[in-house]
C-alpha cells in the first residue's frame, strides 16, 4: 500500500493531523454567535491542544530530511481549507457578511496573527517544558478583534 516506511509514517502524520485538527475547522460556521474575540479565543485554546499534540510529531518529521519531503507531499495533497489561518480567515469573512466585521478589515493578516500567536505559544511550551494550560491570549486577541470589528 505505500512505498516504505517513510511514505506510511508522513501519511499517518498528516492523517493524525487532520484528525486532531477537525474541531478547529468548525469555526467558520460560529459566525454570528458570541462575540469575534470569544470565538477567536475558542479557536486559540482548540488551536493550542492540537499543536501539544502534532508537535512532537512534527518535530520527529523536521529531524529526518527525507520524512519531512514526504509529510510535504502528503500536505500538498491535503484540503487547503483545512489550513489553520484559512479556517480563521473564513469565519472572519463570515462575520464581515454580518456585518460584524468591518468591510475593509484585512481578514487574511488578522487570522495569520492569531495563527501565528498559536504557534508561537505552543512552541515554547513544547521549548521550555510548560506543563500548565496554554494561557487564554486575552489582550492579544481582544487587540486583533478591535482592529477587524466595527
Amino acid at each position: 500500500y505505500f512505498g516504505g516506511h517513510v511514505q506510511l509514517l508522513a501519511k499517518a502524520i498528516v492523517l493524525r493531523a487532520k484528525d486532531v485538527a477537525d474541531p478547529i475547522t468548525g469555526l467558520p460556521a460560529r459566525a454570528g454567535t458570541a462575540t469575534v474575540a470569544k470565538n477567536l479565543r475558542l479557536f486559540v485554546r482548540h488551536a493550542a491542544t492540537v499543536l501539544d499534540e502534532l508537535i512532537p510529531t512534527l518535530a520527529a518529521a523536521f529531524s529526518d530530511g527525507e520524512l519531512l519531503a514526504a509529510v510535504r507531499r502528503e500536505l500538498a495533497d491535503a484540503d487547503p481549507l483545512t489550513d489553520p489561518a484559512r479556517v480563521v480567515e473564513r469565519y472572519l469573512l463570515a462575520e464581515r457578511d454580518l456585518d460584524r466585521v468591518a468591510p475593509g478589515a484585512d481578514c487574511r493578516a488578522a487570522a495569520r496573527l492569531v495563527v501565528s500567536i498559536c504557534h508561537d505559544d505552543a512552541f515554547n511550551r513544547h521549548l521550555v517544558g510548560e506543563t500548565k494550560p496554554p494561557r487564554a491570549r486575552r489582550e492579544e486577541i481582544a487587540l486583533i478583534a478591535r482592529s477587524v470589528t466595527t
